[in-house]
Protein backbone atom coordinates (compact mmCIF):
# COMPACT_ATOMS: atom_id res chain seq x y z
CA UNK A 1 0.00 0.00 0.00
CA UNK A 2 1.29 3.27 -1.18
CA UNK A 3 2.03 5.71 1.51
CA UNK A 4 -1.13 7.82 -0.47
CA UNK A 5 -3.68 4.81 -0.25
CA UNK A 6 -3.04 4.40 3.73
CA UNK A 7 -4.16 8.23 3.87
CA UNK A 8 -6.94 7.74 1.96
CA UNK A 9 -7.53 4.52 3.88
CA UNK A 10 -7.29 6.16 6.83
CA UNK A 11 -9.69 9.26 5.88
CA UNK A 12 -12.42 6.63 5.18
CA UNK A 13 -12.04 4.61 8.59
CA UNK A 14 -11.91 7.92 10.74
CA UNK A 15 -15.07 8.64 12.66
CA UNK A 16 -14.08 11.78 13.71
CA UNK A 17 -13.50 12.99 10.31
CA UNK A 18 -16.02 15.60 9.93
CA UNK A 19 -15.28 16.96 13.36
CA UNK A 20 -11.11 17.73 12.23
CA UNK A 21 -11.98 18.55 8.59
CA UNK A 22 -10.83 22.44 9.85
CA UNK A 23 -7.98 21.36 11.49
CA UNK A 24 -6.50 18.92 8.78
CA UNK A 25 -7.31 21.33 5.51
CA UNK A 26 -5.94 24.95 5.88
CA UNK A 27 -7.62 26.26 2.22
CA UNK A 28 -10.96 26.29 1.46
CA UNK A 29 -13.07 27.70 -1.64
CA UNK A 30 -16.21 27.94 -2.90
CA UNK A 31 -16.19 25.98 -6.41
CA UNK A 32 -19.39 26.42 -9.26
CA UNK A 33 -22.54 24.41 -8.07
CA UNK A 34 -23.20 21.36 -9.87
CA UNK A 35 -25.92 18.79 -10.31
CA UNK A 36 -25.42 15.47 -8.77
CA UNK A 37 -28.17 12.89 -9.09
CA UNK A 38 -30.88 15.29 -10.40
CA UNK A 39 -29.64 17.39 -7.11
CA UNK A 40 -28.34 20.69 -7.33
CA UNK A 41 -24.93 20.74 -5.03
CA UNK A 42 -22.83 23.43 -3.60
CA UNK A 43 -19.42 22.53 -4.27
CA UNK A 44 -16.47 23.16 -1.24
CA UNK A 45 -13.10 22.41 -2.44
CA UNK A 46 -10.84 21.64 0.46
CA UNK A 47 -6.67 21.83 0.16
CA UNK A 48 -3.40 21.51 1.88
CA UNK A 49 -0.31 22.04 1.20
CA UNK A 50 1.48 18.70 -1.06
CA UNK A 51 -2.15 17.21 -0.85
CA UNK A 52 -4.39 16.70 -4.02
CA UNK A 53 -7.50 18.91 -2.98
CA UNK A 54 -10.35 17.07 -1.78
CA UNK A 55 -14.16 18.22 -3.20
CA UNK A 56 -17.35 18.48 -1.24
CA UNK A 57 -21.10 18.24 -2.62
CA UNK A 58 -23.55 19.66 -0.60
CA UNK A 59 -27.06 19.19 -1.41
CA UNK A 60 -29.00 22.87 -2.24
CA UNK A 61 -32.28 21.78 -0.43
CA UNK A 62 -31.15 19.83 2.52
CA UNK A 63 -27.36 21.00 3.11
CA UNK A 64 -26.44 17.29 3.62
CA UNK A 65 -23.33 15.84 2.19
CA UNK A 66 -24.42 13.94 -0.88
CA UNK A 67 -20.72 13.91 -2.38
CA UNK A 68 -16.86 13.59 -1.82
CA UNK A 69 -14.49 13.17 -4.39
CA UNK A 70 -10.22 12.94 -3.26
CA UNK A 71 -7.78 11.50 -4.86
CA UNK A 72 -4.68 9.74 -3.90
CA UNK A 73 -1.17 9.22 -5.56
CA UNK A 74 -0.01 6.42 -6.01
CA UNK A 75 3.36 5.12 -8.76
CA UNK A 76 0.83 4.88 -12.16
CA UNK A 77 -0.26 8.74 -10.93
CA UNK A 78 -3.67 10.05 -9.21
CA UNK A 79 -6.38 8.06 -8.87
CA UNK A 80 -9.99 9.58 -7.81
CA UNK A 81 -12.03 8.03 -5.42
CA UNK A 82 -15.90 8.71 -5.45
CA UNK A 83 -18.30 8.67 -2.24
CA UNK A 84 -21.52 9.19 -2.84
CA UNK A 85 -24.25 9.19 0.26
CA UNK A 86 -27.48 7.72 -1.11
CA UNK A 87 -29.42 7.92 2.13
CA UNK A 88 -29.61 9.53 5.30
CA UNK A 89 -31.28 8.35 9.00
CA UNK A 90 -33.02 10.43 11.82
CA UNK A 91 -31.32 8.94 14.64
CA UNK A 92 -32.70 10.97 17.30
CA UNK A 93 -32.86 14.43 15.29
CA UNK A 94 -29.31 13.82 14.13
CA UNK A 95 -29.27 12.78 9.91
CA UNK A 96 -26.64 9.99 9.54
CA UNK A 97 -25.15 8.52 6.29
CA UNK A 98 -27.80 5.30 5.88
CA UNK A 99 -26.14 4.26 2.14
CA UNK A 100 -23.19 4.76 0.40
CA UNK A 101 -21.27 4.09 -2.78
CA UNK A 102 -17.28 4.17 -3.00
CA UNK A 103 -16.08 4.06 -6.30
CA UNK A 104 -12.80 3.98 -7.46
CA UNK A 105 -10.99 3.00 -11.03
CA UNK A 106 -11.24 -0.80 -9.74
CA UNK A 107 -13.62 -1.41 -7.89
CA UNK A 108 -16.86 -0.34 -6.09
CA UNK A 109 -18.93 -1.22 -3.09
CA UNK A 110 -22.21 0.04 -1.62
CA UNK A 111 -22.65 0.43 2.49
CA UNK A 112 -25.80 0.06 4.28
CA UNK A 113 -26.64 0.73 7.75
CA UNK A 114 -29.83 -1.85 8.64
CA UNK A 115 -30.19 -0.09 12.19
CA UNK A 116 -29.07 3.57 13.18
CA UNK A 117 -30.90 3.40 16.64
CA UNK A 118 -29.89 1.02 18.44
CA UNK A 119 -27.86 3.09 20.86
CA UNK A 120 -28.95 3.57 24.49
CA UNK A 121 -28.97 6.79 26.23
CA UNK A 122 -26.18 6.79 28.35
CA UNK A 123 -26.93 8.04 32.18
CA UNK A 124 -26.23 11.39 33.51
CA UNK A 125 -24.33 10.12 36.38
CA UNK A 126 -21.66 8.80 34.52
CA UNK A 127 -20.64 12.74 33.29
CA UNK A 128 -20.64 13.97 36.88
CA UNK A 129 -16.99 15.15 38.35
CA UNK A 130 -15.48 12.13 40.49
CA UNK A 131 -15.42 12.41 44.14
CA UNK A 132 -11.94 13.54 45.99
CA UNK A 133 -11.70 9.99 47.13
CA UNK A 134 -12.40 8.67 44.06
CA UNK A 135 -10.11 11.32 42.20
CA UNK A 136 -7.36 10.08 44.53
CA UNK A 137 -7.52 6.35 43.55
CA UNK A 138 -7.04 7.33 39.72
Amino acid sequence: MSAGEAEATRVETDFDFPLNFKQRYSQFRAARPETINGRQANVLQASRPGEPPVRLYFDQTSHLLIRVVYYVETPLGRNPTQIDVTSYADARGVQLPKQWIVTRPASRATYVVADSDNASPIDDSKFAAPSPTEAAAH
